[in-house]
């Protein structure tokens, strides 16, 4: 006798995978912590961002809010000029909905994995704009997939010693013909 098998729900941020989670937070501290151990030089700075992602377009039908963080690294070319790499992680949260049998049930949360590059452009002292694009890994259970990613950026530089910088950038994320927008507002730590 087969007894009928329940998937299991295999997402990066889902809150159901405790133990994965705290292995995904560890590796990035490490990671985090040799960036702390380099001495700081002036042309070449590594960053670490929270961040809080408000789904848009097709995306916010199906899924509402997103979080998670991000690990950068900006070379600066001249004084006005960085070129940056940038490694994100956003889950998004699936909305509630009740379907035709009158159950209610929930859209699977979607996990996003982000590989961009671009350049940051200092328009005035703190002011600055960014263009980034590249790769899109979605992990979750909807849209899985590769796809392409790219996203404007504005914000503003502040901080003497560590600097800060709030930004706020529009993600656009096309995998599989499937467009998933979001605004994306996030606090970085550069050392």
């Amino acid at each position: 006798m087969i007894l009928p098998v329940k998937p299991v729900k295999n997402t990066f941020f889902n809150l159901a995978n405790k133990h994965k989670n705290i292995f995904y937070i560890i590796i990035f501290l490490l990671f985090a912590n040799t960036g702390f151990a380099q001495e700081n030089d002036k042309n070449f700075i590594v960053d670490l961002a929270p961040q809080l992602s408000f789904s848009t377009g097709p995306l916010k039908k199906t899924n509402s809010f997103g979080y998670g963080g991000s690990l950068g690294f900006q070379f600066v070319t001249t004084e006005k000029l960085r070129l940056v790499a940038r490694f994100a992680a956003i889950g998004y949260r699936g909305k509630s909905y009740t379907d035709v049998s009158g159950y209610d049930d929930e859209y699977p949360f979607l996990d996003l994995l982000q590989v961009t590059a671009g350049v940051k452009y200092f328009f005035t002292y703190g002011l600055f704009g960014a263009v980034q694009a590249g790769p899109v890994f979605s992990l979750g259970e909807a849209n899985r997939g590769t796809g392409v990613t790219y996203a404007p950026v504005l914000g503003f530089e502040f901080g003497e010693g560590p600097f800060y910088d709030i930004s706020l950038r529009y993600d656009s994320n096309t995998i599989k013909g499937s467009t998933l927008n979001a605004l994306t507002i996030s606090v970085t730590y550069q050392f």
